[in-house]
């Protein structure tokens, strides 16, 4: 079946036509008008910050044309500095280089997390710090922090302002964790949002698969070995599986995928029903630090693919998708937002 979002309905259901989709390129954030949903000030740099300070600033007072041509001046430097940004932005974007962007990443990287470890803004129920931004260059493991802070994101700009967003929610990594692993089953459902639930189409489910069940700690947010995406689809009562490292009879993560399907089931159905596990074909990792920037590319994608209003299967087998791209995507969006931070009166 093919889900459609209805702009005067919301999401429904209709057959599938036989279509093969086309070979897309991307890093997921990139299907979405984030500049369109950014503030205003979160291009602005370290230059523009003392300009701000210096336009603030007491002075003496000066003629009207002195003034007029302070400002052309300033205009002049920052549309320079404008122009030369969005000139290496569209290297990066129309020729992917690794070299660049590993560049970018780590310039970005240098800007934010030196100094020592202070909280760098707060967006909507999240608090990102500077250590945060450690996991987000290359080679290391996205925290839970960090793919909550992206479904945040998703969240704020494109599922509430929609009049049908409210028919999708994210999870946060904590949340599933806690959910997954409770002890007490008959407890379960008081873990979840169940209001919210009550509601919805599809959920996100940012799952974490752990070796030894028996030995969760729950008070550990990075709990672990591998991130995987799963998103329940309410109304066909199915699970789809979004795994960018996949092995075929894997007993041990089918036993972890079963025993979320079973809790999902307890919690949000009735006793009667059941929960079909899918899992997808979907663009593999080829090293063992991209699984959670995968998890962020398909949930952007797909994001991308409820909301567009055009009908969709929710396959990604012919995605490509770049870790290194989706890496550099979300620092870009780390660093606009910290830059409004300090820029924003308190």
């Amino acid at each position: 079946m093919l889900v459609v979002l209805d702009p005067y309905k919301g999401f429904c259901f209709v057959k599938e036509k036989a279509t093969v989709n086309p070979v897309v390129h991307t890093n997921g954030f990139d299907q979405l008008d984030w500049e369109k949903h950014l503030p205003e000030g979160g291009n602005v740099d370290k230059n523009d910050s003392e300009e701000i300070a210096e336009e603030n600033a007491p002075k003496t007072k000066i003629s009207r044309a002195e003034r007029k041509q302070i400002k052309k001046q300033v205009a002049a430097k920052r549309k320079l500095r404008l122009s030369a940004a969005d000139s290496d932005a569209m290297v990066l974007k129309n020729e992917p280089n690794p070299y660049l962007a590993k560049q970018r990443l780590k310039k970005l990287h240098g800007m934010l997390a030196s100094g020592a470890d202070t909280k760098l803004f707060d967006f909507g129920l999240i608090a990102f710090y500077k250590s945060d931004v450690d996991y987000v260059v290359p080679g290391e493991w996205l925290n839970d922090n960090n793919i909550s802070f992206v479904y945040e994101a998703l969240s704020t700009y494109f599922l509430k302002p929609h009049t049908f967003g409210h028919q999708v929610y994210m999870l946060y990594p904590a949340l599933v964790q806690l959910f997954l692993h409770y002890p007490i089953v008959e407890e379960i459902s008081g873990i979840l949002p169940m209001k919210d639930l009550k509601k919805l189409k599809f959920v996100f489910i940012p799952f974490n698969f752990i070796d030894e069940c028996d030995l969760v700690d729950l008070e550990d947010a990075n709990n672990g070995d591998h991130w995987a995406l799963c998103l329940l689809s309410v109304e066909e009562r199915k699970l789809y599986v979004y795994d960018s490292m996949s092995f075929d009879d894997d007993e041990e993560d089918d036993q972890l995928l079963h025993q979320l399907a079973s809790r999902l089931k307890t919690a949000l159905f009735k006793p009667k029903d059941t929960i079909s596990i899918v899992k997808m074909k979907c663009g593999q990792q080829t090293n063992f630090d991209d699984c959670g920037v995968y998890l962020v590319m398909f949930s952007c994608y797909l994001v991308s693919l409820l909301m567009s209003e055009e009908p969709t299967n929710l396959d990604l087998t012919r995605v490509v998708f770049n870790p290194l791209s989706g890496r550099l995507s979300m620092m870009e969006l780390v660093y606009k937002l910290s830059k409004e931070q300090l820029l924003t009166p308190s």
